[in-house]
């Protein structure tokens, strides 16, 4: 169990005090990620480490000015050895990033979402930015009650990731296929 009370979907331990674990998503959770399958999380006690983000070795799907990341998977977990687990996990991308005004309404405007992008991409790329455009934000969050939520939509399609734990070497191995 982690999260308290959400079972875990596959876990091993990588030391006495450290585990990798993935859980279901949270339809209730705190965070607006809850909603989206997460990858593998590292583990310490029945801390989740990952905090608010995704996990690792998520699939992300991006259309344009879309992104569109798990809500659902399958796993099947093969237990080799004692030192070695591998889960094929099969990722349905379903979920998708919007912002959303305090009413409830999203916003569906793909100006709106170019124009986001084109932000975000001058905060990755000149530095000296970040702080305007930071607040900038943070003003119009406030000013127009916007949040940002993640939305089930009709799937984007799917992805297939392996994640092969070797406990003896301490080492996560990562590998991505399309879905079939």
């Amino acid at each position: 169990m982690l999260n308290d009370g959400v079972p875990s979907l596959a876990h091993t331990a990588l030391s006495e005090r450290l585990c990798i674990s993935l859980t279901a998503p949270e339809s209730d959770g705190i965070y607006p990620t809850s909603k989206m399958q997460k990858g593998p999380v590292l583990v310490r006690g029945s801390a989740d480490l990952s905090g608010k983000g995704v996990g690792l070795g998520v699939p992300v799907a991006k259309f344009a000015h879309r992104v569109v990341f798990p809500g659902k998977a399958c796993i099947v977990e093969q237990r080799e050895d004692n030192h070695l687990c591998t889960w094929v996990v099969d990722y349905e991308l379903n979920v998708e990033e919007r912002v959303t005004f305090k009413s409830g309404k999203s916003i569906r405007n793909e100006s709106f979402y170019r124009l986001k992008e084109r932000f975000a991409g001058l905060h990755k790329a000149i530095p000296i930015s970040r702080g305007l455009v930071e607040r900038g934000n943070r003003a119009l969050r406030l000013t127009w009650g916007l949040t940002t939520t993640f939305e089930t939509t009709p799937s984007a399609g799917g992805a297939r990731v392996s994640y092969a734990v070797d406990r003896r070497e301490g080492v996560l191995h990562v590998s991505v296929e399309r879905a079939a």
